[in-house]
């Protein structure tokens, strides 16, 4: 049979842990195949006028720091879905800078993608895709809703609350011999 939840335990540690662990996986799933393809399969026989030579040689570094960080971020985000289930106080603190350091590096992603769309531009509007814009906007949405959902969870009063009171709720640890 089922265990069911002790009485006046909180549920929303197990169910944040496993969305962080479930989203810290999925990245690196993503990220590994995307990281082996572009490091090792790019085909490097383009012809490039002057301005795209100039970005193309800045292309690969800036994705590479992105896969980079997207990868480390993968991992921190597991480890704190991990902690979280154990109800240890290191999950807040990993949460919240997995949400800052992925909003800092969206935002960067985009001011990126458009300074390369921007020099490379053939429009009126500075832009070589005209859907550089709404597509810029879904992502920071898509690429923020989980990190801005955790910085506003981690900060309620009632969770931070929460989490400092896991500090005093860890059993002694009894020694053999039943002394303490």
């Amino acid at each position: 049979m089922a265990e069911t939840p002790q009485a006046g335990r909180p549920t929303w540690p197990t169910i944040i842990g496993v969305v962080s662990i479930f989203l810290g996986v999925l990245s690196l799933a993503c990220n590994l195949p995307v990281g082996y393809f572009y490091t090792f399969h790019v085909d490097a026989n383009y012809t490039f006028s002057p301005t795209q030579a100039s970005l193309a040689s800045l292309e690969r570094p800036f994705t590479c720091g992105l896969l980079v960080q997207s990868t480390a971020g993968a991992i921190l985000l597991f480890a704190a879905g991990i902690l979280l289930i154990g109800r240890r106080t290191a999950a807040r603190p990993l949460h919240l800078v997995y949400a800052w350091v992925t909003l800092a590096a969206t935002a960067f992603d985009v001011m990126g993608t458009w300074i390369m769309f921007f020099a490379n531009s053939s429009h009126s509007l500075g832009f070589a895709d005209p859907t550089i814009v709404p597509w810029s906007l879904f992502y920071l949405v898509w690429c923020g809703l989980y990190p801005i959902f955790l910085l506003a969870w981690f900060n309620r009063k009632n969770v931070r609350q929460q989490v400092n009171e896991w500090k005093s709720c860890n059993p002694k640890r009894v020694q053999p011999g039943g002394t303490e």
